[in-house]
Order: structure tokens, then C-alpha cells, then sequence
């Protein structure tokens, strides 16, 4: 499981365990949510398409009240994520990555993400990083069909699809 949350995170624009832990609506094939970090500033939400590599690990863990069963197995979020930390960290000793963490997901993603040319804006918008020009936050409306065509980049590059 701690595998498939750190995938869950990849295929979802390095999104945050905690966003993960509280995802309640997709709509149109897409997760839609406010980052648990910014939630208390005046911010769109992010709406990720979901990837069929996503959609495989949906269905796998299909809750009933939010998108995700890990309410139903944790008392809450932090004993969630502090166990999946301790599996992760593991899975990282296995393959000699002793300092893996949840974090590397978010990470990996924006590295690769840059590392293929996906232009800096895409990749901050995607990982729901606010935006911090005044266009930006008052006259452009973000098109997620960039961060879609982004994501589906970094997934394909990651597995040698391109």
C-alpha cells in the first residue's frame, strides 16, 4: 500500500499525502481539491486528470464517504502518515534509498517534469503552488489541459513510453 500511495502521488502532480488522505470529489475524470496547505488563502482548486495508472489504484482503494478507503483503516491522518512513512522508509532500505520519503513523489515529478521542458509555470501551477502574479491571481484562468499533457510526459518518460 505505501508503494501505491507513493505512485498515487506521482500520477496526481506530486499531490500531498494529506490531499490524498482527504479527496472526496472527481469530477469529468478529474480530482478535484484545495491543497490542505494553501486552503486558507483565496485559491482556484486544482482539477488533475486522472491517468489510467491512477485510475487502477482508485478502484483499488475505493472508499465510500471520500474517493479513498484510508479513513476507514486509520484512526486519522496522522497516524496514516506516519505509518505509511515508516513503509516507505522500508521500501527505501530495499532498494538501497535509505532516506526515501512520501515527499520524493512530489519531488521526482517536478524534477522530471523540468527535466523533459515542461515550462516552470505548468509545473508550479500542477504541483498547486499558488500563483503569485497579479494576472495570475486576478485576469488568467489556468487551463488544466497543460498540466494533463504535462502529467502524461512525466508518467510516459518515467516508464520509458516516450
Amino acid at each position: 500500500m505505501a508503494r501505491d500511495i507513493f505512485l498515487l502521488s506521482f500520477y496526481f502532480c506530486g499531490i500531498n499525502p494529506i490531499d490524498i488522505f482527504n479527496l472526496t470529489e472527481i469530477k469529468n475524470n478529474r480530482i478535484i481539491f484545495v491543497r490542505q496547505k494553501t486552503s486558507g488563502k483565496v485559491i482556484t482548486p486544482i482539477k488533475i486528470s486522472i491517468q489510467p495508472e491512477a485510475m487502477a489504484l482508485i478502484e483499488k482503494y475505493k472508499g465510500e464517504s471520500k474517493i479513498f478507503c484510508f479513513d476507514s483503516h486509520y484512526i486519522d491522518y496522522k497516524n496514516f502518515y506516519h505509518t505509511i512513512q515508516l513503509r516507505i522508509r522500508k521500501l527505501g532500505k530495499m532498494i538501497e534509498q535509505p532516506n526515501l520519503s512520501l515527499y520524493w513523489a512530489r519531488y521526482s515529478w517536478a524534477s522530471y517534469a523540468d527535466k523533459i521542458g515542461i515550462e516552470e509555470k505548468v509545473i508550479s501551477k500542477s504541483l498547486g503552488h499558488a500563483d503569485v502574479s497579479i494576472a495570475g491571481k486576478h485576469y488568467i484562468s489556468y487551463d488544466w489541459e497543460r498540466t494533463d499533457k504535462a502529467n502524461r510526459k512525466v508518467i510516459d518518460y518515467l516508464f520509458n513510453k516516450m
